[in-house]
C-alpha cells in the first residue's frame, strides 16, 4: 500500500532503493513466520533486508550505516509540484453517504467513510486537515447543510464527534 501511494505521488520517489527493516528480530519464531518466503519476496523486489531489535540494539548500527551509505549514493530529488492529492481519491461518484438527524446531532455514515476513519489519526493536525478536506471535497459538508446543519450543531461520524462550523 505504501509503495502504491509513493508511485501515485512520484514515480521517481517510488523507484528509489528501499530498505526493509524487520524489527523485533529477537522475538522471531521461524515456526510461526515463514522467513524464507519473506526473504524471497524482499529479494524478488530488489530491496535490502535488515533484521533488527530495537529492544536489544541488535542490527541498529548496521541499519544506520546502510541507510547513510545509500543516501550518500542517491542523486538529489527533483523538486516538483504534486500532481496527485490523496484526498482526490475520495471525491466523485459511488460515494453513498447517509445522514440522519436526532435533535441537534447529525449522524453521517457510508462505507467509504467507515474505511476513511481507519486511516485518520485524530491526534495529528495534518491528518485532521486531510480529513476536513476530504469531507469538504466529497460534498459531506454541503449535504449536512442541505439537511439543516448549522454552526454549533454536533456531527457524528462513526463515534467521532465534532461541532460543525462553516
Amino acid at each position: 500500500m505504501i509503495n502504491t501511494e509513493l508511485a501515485r505521488y512520484s514515480e521517481e520517489l517510488a523507484s528509489r532503493p528501499q530498505i526493509i527493516v524487520a524489527n523485533k528480530s529477537d522475538m522471531l519464531d521461524p515456526d510461526v513466520v515463514d522467513v524464507k518466503k519473506f526473504e524471497k519476496f524482499v529479494k524478488k523486489n530488489g530491496w535490502e533486508l535488515l533484521y533488527v531489535s530495537a529492544a536489544t540494539g541488535e542490527g541498529l548500527d548496521e541499519m544506520i550505516r546502510l541507510a547513510a551509505e545509500m543516501l550518500r549514493d542517491l542523486p538529489p530529488m527533483l523538486i516538483y509540484e504534486r500532481e496527485y492529492a490523496p484526498e482526490d481519491a475520495y471525491v466523485g461518484g459511488g460515494k453513498d453517504t447517509t445522514i440522519r438527524r436526532e435533535n441537534d446531532t447529525f449522524f453521517v455514515e457510508g462505507e467509504w467513510l467507515f474505511n476513511l476513519m481507519g486511516q485518520i489519526n485524530f491526534d495529528d493536525y495534518e491528518s485532521l486537515n486531510f480529513f476536513q478536506r476530504v469531507l469538504k471535497n466529497s460534498g459531506v459538508f454541503e449535504l449536512l447543510e442541505s439537511k439543516g446543519c448549522t454552526d454549533g450543531m454536533t456531527v457524528s461520524i462513526y463515534d467521532f464527534e465534532f461541532e460543525y462550523v462553516k
